[in-house]
Order: C-alpha cells, then structure tokens, then sequence
C-alpha cells in the first residue's frame, strides 16, 4: 500500500443480485410504465402533487449484533453468550412525501403480542407493527400502507382543504 497510495483496503459491501442488476435504462422504464399506468386509470393528477407521492424505505436492526474481535490468548477458544435469537430483529420504515413531509413511521417488533411497556413507549402517532422474527412481511407493510397510512393521507388532505376554503 505504501508503494501505491492511490490504492485503498475496502470492505465491499453485499449487494442482492437484483439490486445489481438495477440499470438506469430500467429506472426510467419504471417510470415510464408508471406514467402510462396513471393514464390508463385517469390519475394522472397524482404525479404533479408532491403531497401525493411517496417513498419509503425500511432499515433493519438486529437485536442480536455480530461480536467484534477481541484481544486473547492463542489456542483458546473464546466464545460469547448472547441472549436472544440470532436473527430477530427490529424494522422500522419511514415514508416520507415528495413535499418534504413525514409520514407516520412503522416499527416493527419482533412479538406477536409485545410488552406493555414497549407498547406505552411509543409516541403516539408511531404505528406497531408484529412478527414473530421483526423483519418486515407482506401482510404487516399492506395494513401500514391501507390503514394507518391511508388514514393519516386523509386526514391530513382533509385538515389542509379546511384550512384553504376556511
């Protein structure tokens, strides 16, 4: 490395191979069947309302992390307990609108029926959701978007309506 120093040591990051495949020739066919999808249901509107459009993305956080390396002496072996299941974990997705706007985060909890003192940790316009690992699922990311999110888009469309004839 002292003889190259335009050369680094880098940890590669893992990439899904259908992550790598993402082109921009794909994103702007997305795009493309998006806008023709919008035509074909009449709401083309949508897509010049920032309020409207939304992106959200999840982070995963694992309960139970990897072990650092740690100093000890040769030939022993050196092991850590952890409590927990290696693989739970807690998921949180945050959406916002194009208009700069948060809409109201799902955290997931790796419970089917979490503590009450979790429960009452919570802020409150939070949403819980629940599943046995915390990793985010079909059924759990459908009722986020068709209730409570659904139900905050209304009601805040219904507050700034208000608030502009009023």
């Amino acid at each position: 490395m002292r003889r190259n120093p335009q050369l680094s040591l880098k940890n590669a990051e893992s990439l899904e191979k259908y992550r790598a495949q993402i082109t921009e020739e794909y994103i702007r066919s997305w795009f493309k069947d998006s806008e023709s999808f919008s035509m074909e249901i009449h709401a083309t509107d949508i897509l010049d309302d920032p309020s409207r459009v939304l992106n959200a993305d999840e982070s995963g956080f694992n309960l139970c992390p990897k072990s650092g390396k740690v100093l000890d002496l040769k030939g022993k072996d050196l092991n850590i307990v952890k409590p927990g299941n290696a693989k739970e974990n807690l998921t949180a997705l945050i959406t916002f609108t194009a208009d700069g706007r948060l809409c109201p985060p799902l955290i997931i909890f790796p419970y089917i029926k979490p503590p009450r003192a979790v429960v009452d940790s919570m802020p409150s316009e939070w949403i819980l959701g629940k599943t046995d690992s915390g990793w985010m699922k079909s059924d759990v990311f459908y009722e986020y978007v068709a209730n409570s999110l659904d139900q905050w888009l209304k009601k805040r469309r219904n507050s700034e309506t208000s608030f502009v004839s009023g």
